[in-house]
């Protein structure tokens, strides 16, 4: 049993009364706060409940608006669609209609049977395919409404165009070898021809052929200056009847990536945006069709091709390898063993080399289009006797060599080697290394002078069977910014792209979304990290006011073209310049990512008060939490020194007092303010600023889609 208390004696009543009052005083503080809530709790819930339908009002109102805004523009573009059509079939009729996939057929059927095969005639037609291949492009991008079966015939007409011009530069290269007599170099005795090809003023083919005619080892490659490419060949292949073409095009016409740039981005006011393409894709296509196991690219560029031409490469192989054996000089491979002929030769076999990686597609872009870098058996030459023209009937087309060579960069000693084994390891490696770039190929390639790069490019081969670029096979890379030029080596040749990060120019220093000099325009300026664009937009679409990198002004020609916003995104793209965001950005550079929903609709209030408020970056925006916006606006009658910061959340919109100026950060807001649930009715209610009934939806529409995919 617990031990009994002590007792303190009888208390009298003086004292009972005493320790009443004082327990009575003790509660009363604790007895207020548990009577507290009962009296303001039914406040709170009412000032909740009618900022609940204040939200729920202006959320209704807002979305009304947007929703009369999109319809509105949706009927405008399906007019002008019908226009457009209506005005190609009465005044273009005569013409090929790239949107036909017949017509496409037909054309590609004629031309494949035109026996024309100078090269500056397959430059001419060339550019015809490329331009039929952007008319479908714009197409894509202006057509309100596609269906799966249309969208499937445009996108098979870009490829059988991409498919012809790369058949037709085969045909020409091909007669020009068999010529090869015809363009001998007096010093090297070898063959050398180049041509370049002017479009829009701006060098948009380049086309050089090399062939080893006298198999002279002093004579190891071609440099031509003024086209700016240049290469040397290893010893194996300048004992063999080859010819060397380096191609260069600035329009893609073999990757999937010119008919992915041709999806449009689905941009509405007040919608969520999908900023995943391959995402968006997917849900296109599964929105309009019942059964669709993959999508449209990959049907259009299935991988099983690919394969064919693997079988095909290894099915040629031991043929090659036995003309390379022939063609060596006799006295050379006298007295020797199979073996030793063999490695005397060349070794074709595919080497061990380190796992193959494919960049990502959202980290790297193109820049400056494609370099073809192939190596051909040199066909029989034809010869001339008197007034008899002798020619071999049995080479009817090019045959690819299809060389590569093993090179395994140096390898570092294991940390578990005695310090001499390491040294003995690691001095082996350096000549195992020394011995395998023997086989390398040098070469020097000149960049484009209409692109920019923000920073050393990246040489990657296409994979086809992979459906993207690797930096694997390339050696000794070195890029001389002043001259344009790019040196590296290579242990095989094929496709080769100058690659770039996407967000070389990210994160943004600050942006600006102000009102034009007309009605219906407006200006975004976007300061990345190393080049600053301005873009005029209006109801025509949107151009480039300038771009402009260390205070130099870059690219003018291109100035005060309009164009939609989609295709100025994709313009920018191939000039080197990307101010396009993707959903998964955050993968590749350190921002502060927000809310897709809250960021999306205040873009759209933007869109809708950029005809009366100029609006700002903040650089109190990236301290934010992902569902906090901090933005900052004038009106346009104001000062344009005079700010308001903004605070938008999910629920609610406030102006606040804290500035730039500031070294904290506060969110008190200012006197005097109703409650609004988003920027658009704050900035109403707080400016006393109606919409106008003049403001056109079309130049609303192209601020919301450019400033979205700006992000």
């Amino acid at each position: 049993m617990p031990p009994r208390k002590k007792s303190f004696g009888k208390r009298s009543k003086q004292d009972k009364t005493l320790i009443k009052k004082e327990q009575s005083l003790r509660a009363s503080p604790e007895d207020e706060k548990l009577e507290e809530p009962d009296i303001i709790h039914p406040l709170e819930r009412k000032v909740l409940e009618q900022d609940s339908k204040v939200k729920e009002n202006e959320y209704n109102e807002l979305l009304l608006t947007f929703s009369d805004l999109n319809n509105l523009y949706k009927d405008k573009r399906y007019t002008k669609w019908e226009e457009k059509c209506w005005y190609n079939y009465v005044y273009k009729s005569r013409e090929i209609n790239p949107l036909i996939l017949p017509e496409v057929n037909a054309y590609l059927t004629e031309l494949e049977e035109d026996e024309v095969c100078d090269i500056m005639h397959v430059f001419k037609e060339y550019h015809k395919s490329q331009q039929m291949c952007e008319d479908i492009k714009l197409a894509v991008l202006e057509c309100p409404e596609i269906a799966p079966k249309t969208m499937r015939s445009w996108m098979q007409s870009i490829k059988n165009l991409q498919h012809m011009m790369r058949k037709k530069m085969d045909v020409a290269t091909f007669k020009i070898l068999r010529a090869a007599n015809e363009h001998i170099n007096d010093e090297s005795f070898n063959m050398e021809f180049g041509v370049s090809d002017q479009s829009n003023g701006q060098t948009s083919i380049t086309y050089c052929l090399w062939g080893n005619l006298s198999k002279n080892l002093r004579h190891k490659g071609m440099t031509w200056t003024s086209i700016g490419f240049s290469f040397e060949l290893p010893p194996e292949l300048l004992k063999i009847s080859c010819a060397v073409r380096i191609w260069h095009s600035l329009f893609d016409n073999i990757t999937p990536t010119f008919c992915e740039s041709a999806i449009p981005n689905g941009c509405k006011l007040g919608e969520l945006v999908i900023k995943d393409l391959k995402l968006y894709k997917k849900m296109y296509l599964l929105n309009n069709t019942d059964n669709f196991a993959e999508t449209l690219l990959e049907e259009i560029y299935p991988a099983s091709e690919d394969q064919i031409c693997l079988q095909l490469e290894a099915s040629v192989m031991s043929e090659l390898l036995n003309a390379a054996l022939k063609q060596i000089a006799a006295p050379e491979l006298s007295g020797k063993t199979d073996a030793e002929k063999f490695s005397s030769a060349i070794t074709f076999t595919p080497p061990e080399e380190p796992e193959l990686i494919i960049l990502e597609k959202a980290e790297y872009y193109v820049v400056g289009g494609l370099y073809h870098f192939d190596l051909f058996q040199l066909p029989y030459q034809t010869m001339k006797s008197g007034c008899w023209i002798f020619t071999n009937w049995n080479e009817k087309e090019l045959v690819r060599i299809p060389y590569r060579t093993s090179i395994i960069p140096i390898r570092h000693p294991k940390p578990d080697m005695s310090p001499a084994v390491a040294a003995e390891f690691a001095d082996s490696e350096i000549k195992r290394f020394d011995k395998e770039m023997c086989s390398a190929i040098s070469v020097s390639l000149k960049l484009p002078e209409n692109v920019l790069f923000l920073e050393q490019p990246v040489p990657a081969f296409w994979i086809p069977l992979k459906k993207g670029f690797t930096t694997i096979g390339f050696f000794e890379t070195k890029y001389d910014e002043d001259t344009g030029h790019i040196f590296f080596k290579t242990n095989r040749f094929g496709i080769i792209g100058l690659l770039q990060r996407k967000y070389n120019n990210m994160p943004y220093q600050s942006w600006e979304l102000s009102k034009g000099i007309e009605n219906n325009t407006a200006l975004l300026t976007i300061t990345g990290m190393q080049v600053a664009i301005k873009i005029n937009i209006s109801k025509e679409g949107c151009c480039i006011q300038q771009i402009e990198r260390d205070g130099k002004s870059l690219f003018s020609d291109c100035y005060s073209v309009w164009m939609n916003p989609d295709g100025l995104i994709k313009k920018l793209l191939s000039m080197g310049i990307n101010i396009g965001v993707e959903k998964d950005i955050n993968n590749f550079i350190e921002i502060s990512p927000k809310d897709a929903e809250l960021e999306n609709w205040t873009y759209s209030c933007m869109s809708v008060l950029c005809h009366a408020f100029n609006f700002y970056w903040s650089r109190w925006n990236a301290a934010m939490q992902s569902d906090q916006l901090v933005l900052k606006y004038n009106f346009v009658e104001d000062e344009k020194d005079k700010f308001i910061h903004v605070l938008l959340t999910p629920e609610k919109a406030v102006e606040i007092k804290c500035t730039e100026s500031n070294t904290k950060f506060s969110d008190e807001p200012l006197e005097g303010q109703k409650y609004c649930s988003n920027l658009y009715h704050l900035l109403l209610e707080r400016n006393e600023v109606e919409l106008p009934e003049g403001i056109d939806y079309e130049f609303l529409h192209h601020v919301e889609v450019l400033r979205v995919q700006v992000g």
